[in-house]
């Protein structure tokens, strides 16, 4: 029987602040989210807990503050949760996520960097799916001063990142509803537009044309 300890955590440290949509927010507790340099420095600060939980006997798998623990038996799992959180919380004065870290059975499923795992598969959360998609929304708003070819930038930004990061796992059924689903965002922005097209369904190849990435066609092209 594997079992699995998961958990997350938030450093107490940095309140350098971070810059979000133009406007300037503090930083009271953790790195902040999604800035290049947070995963160098939890690597930095984490390197005693990785060591420490090797001499302690236990496999960790860990990529900056996100960590999987793996063990045979619920008896050893149980003892290297404990045995993280002696480490985390009393020696590097960490907090670990009350909510995400938890003791599973690999059959039962556990998330990690943003994927469901659940045996053979490696699945695309719900949550993950709403921020793209909330992100799409904002970009493709039909009352903004963005021409065609600025919003098809910023959305292929969009689309390229969420692409490339979770197009390894088992998503091409997602990530077609999703493309429908942009598509007809975009369609929506043109006619508002009033571009060249026509007010008939435009076809994807004019989409294409006019630059858009679409999700599907970077599974085929990301090796």
């Amino acid at each position: 029987m594997t079992l699995i300890t998961i958990y997350l955590l938030n450093l107490k440290w940095l309140t350098a602040g971070v810059m979000e949509d133009d406007q300037f927010h503090e930083t009271v507790v953790g790195s902040p989210q999604g800035g290049v340099i947070s995963p160098l420095l939890a690597n930095l600060y984490l390197n005693h807990f990785d060591w420490g939980m090797k001499e302690k006997g236990f496999a960790v798998v860990r990529y900056a503050d996100d960590a999987v623990i793996l063990c045979k038996t619920k008896e050893k799992a149980d003892e290297a949760y404990r045995a993280a959180k002696s480490i985390l919380e009393g020696e590097l004065h960490l907090r670990m996520h009350p909510e995400k870290t938890k003791v599973v059975h690999f059959d039962e499923g556990f998330r990690f960097l943003g994927f469901d795992f659940w045996k053979e598969y490696l699945i695309l959360p719900d949550a993950k799916v709403k921020k793209y998609k909330d992100n799409i929304r904002k970009i493709t708003q039909r009352q903004q001063g963005n021409n065609l070819d600025e919003m098809i930038m910023k959305l292929n930004e969009v689309s390229r990142g969420f692409g490339n990061y979770f197009g390894i796992g088992n998503v091409k059924s997602k990530f077609q509803r999703l493309d429908e689903w942009t598509r007809m965002r975009v369609r929506a922005f043109m006619r508002k537009k009033k571009s060249t097209v026509s007010n008939k369904l435009i076809p994807n190849k004019a989409l294409e044309e006019a630059g858009m990435v679409f999700l599907t066609n970077l599974l085929t092209t990301r090796f």
